[in-house]
């Protein structure tokens, strides 16, 4: 399979940004905007985000670090207080299954406080579409990449994937909540 686009950059790898300890409120009702930690850590200080105007809680895109083209999915604490819901989703689901299908890595920023509740969120089927609900959960599809980086952050279960019927999976390509 063919590599990702790659740019060189004058972006040296090791630059820090004092700005980013800054950037999360003490206060976790308080929202900020996850767009200023993506600039912040791509290349030149660059974000080509897609679909902006849809599903605002949830903001992807493509940045790149050292040169290489990365996919970027991360929750946005400024709309909806970050929570995902259907469309935000099916928007990623979406987006990581076309980084995947690209052989793009994928950079995953998370600072969810849980899925939105309500009648509309229970509800949802899609003809078509690989995403099918009709019973009250959300689903994310977390696409297996070949080179996940993973660090540990206190509060997060890692790993773990529940499906429908409560069978618990690992490594699997399905992310379900009830």
């Amino acid at each position: 399979m063919e590599e990702p686009p790659f740019v060189p950059t004058s972006d040296s790898p090791n630059r820090t940004d004092p700005q980013l300890d800054l950037l999360v409120p003490t206060n976790p009702n308080q929202p900020y905007d996850i767009k200023e930690l993506i600039l912040s850590v791509a290349d030149d200080n660059n974000f080509f985000e897609v679909q902006e105007e849809y599903a605002k809680n949830i903001v992807i895109g493509y940045i790149r670090l050292n040169g290489k083209t990365i996919g970027v999915v991360a929750n946005q604490p400024a709309a909806l207080a970050g929570t995902l819901d259907i469309n935000a989703s099916v928007k990623a689901a979406r987006f990581v299954r076309f980084c995947d299908a690209f052989n793009i890595p994928l950079l995953t920023l998370v600072d969810v406080p849980g899925f939105l509740p309500g009648v509309i969120q229970k509800v949802y089927v899609k003809t078509g579409d690989e995403v099918k609900i009709g019973t009250p959960l959300c689903v994310l599809v977390a696409m297996k990449m070949e080179n996940e980086i993973r660090s540990p952050i206190d509060g997060i279960v890692r790993d773990v994937y529940v499906t429908e019927s409560n069978k618990v999976l690992v490594n699997d390509k399905m992310l379900v909540v009830e």
